[in-house]
């Protein structure tokens, strides 16, 4: 009988633990935020960024799920809702809260690509499903070759929105490949112009020791060779030297990425389709 009541504790101890296990995985996931990714609108009128309208929306998946607080709904059960839904960029904000609903969000993040002053300008919406609160933050770089990196610096000021992570980047500069070449080319001539200038220390130290006339000769020809590439490469390299800073400081306006931030409060009236008006913000920092 004492034998049947341990194996009954045993047993009970080791469902507690499956059950605490359990609770404790339900908690963490329901202190997750979970987030919605739409497609980014091209409106941009170019052509050339019809494709980005599905690739910055996975960047953003990409780079909002690398938080382990947040959540990211697979992009293949939310878009054949949203498609049913014929939902525009608009109208995603007035169905906010029924579509979240279906999907099981807390926030649904889409947006817009426009070209403006030669500016690839990236926005994006996120819309709390539970108040229809809308916040906005907005990317733009002159180079479009940048999108990877204008999608990872959306999805930080949008973490940050969430309280997420700590600070918020107001800019990023990214080094172009000019940069690195003019560097590179530095770094490489400096260390040939280095060698020979070794070369021509040593042989004028033979030159001024030798006391055969064959070697006089052999030794100067050697040293005023070294010299002169010591000089020619040393005069690139300053060359190359002055062309990665050119390039760094005017490559500002194009290998920078900027974060919009205006501090306005804009108050938004929509109905959801419960007929029951709500009033939601959007604040721009």
């Amino acid at each position: 009988m004492g034998g049947i009541n341990r194996k009954a504790r045993t047993m009970n101890r080791k469902y507690r633990f499956i059950l605490i296990v359990f609770l404790t995985g339900v908690v963490a996931l329901q202190a997750q935020t979970t987030l919605a990714v739409s497609r980014f609108e091209n409106l941009s009128g170019k052509m050339k960024y019809d494709s980005w309208e599905r690739t910055f929306a996975g960047l953003m998946r990409v780079h909002l799920g690398s938080n382990e607080e947040v959540l990211i709904l697979e992009r293949s059960r939310m878009e054949p809702l949203l498609k049913e839904q014929a939902l525009s960029l608009s109208g995603l904000v007035d169905s906010a809260r029924s579509i979240g609903h279906l999907l099981g969000a807390d926030f649904i993040v889409t947006g817009s690509m426009e070209w403006e002053n030669g500016r690839l300008i990236v926005t994006a919406d996120m819309i709390r499903v539970k108040t229809g609160q809308l916040i906005t933050e907005q990317v733009s770089a002159y180079n479009s070759a940048h999108v990877e990196k204008m999608a990872a610096l959306l999805a930080h000021n949008l973490l940050y929105r969430l309280g997420l992570e700590k600070n918020y980047m107001a800019r990023e500069r990214v080094l172009s490949n000019d940069v690195w070449y003019w560097g590179g080319a530095f770094v490489l001539s400096s260390a040939a112009a280095l060698y020979f200038d070794r070369r021509y220390k040593e042989q004028y130290s033979l030159y001024r020791e030798t006391g055969s006339l064959a070697d006089f000769d052999n030794y100067y020809g050697n040293a005023n060779s070294s010299r002169n590439w010591s000089y020619i490469l040393g005069g690139a390299a300053l060359v190359s030297l002055g062309g990665a800073l050119v390039r760094w400081f005017r490559a500002d306006r194009e290998n920078v990425i900027r974060a919009a931030g205006g501090g306005r409060t804009e108050t938004l009236f929509y109905m959801v389709p419960n007929e029951t008006f709500y009033v939601g913000f959007s604040i721009h920092f």
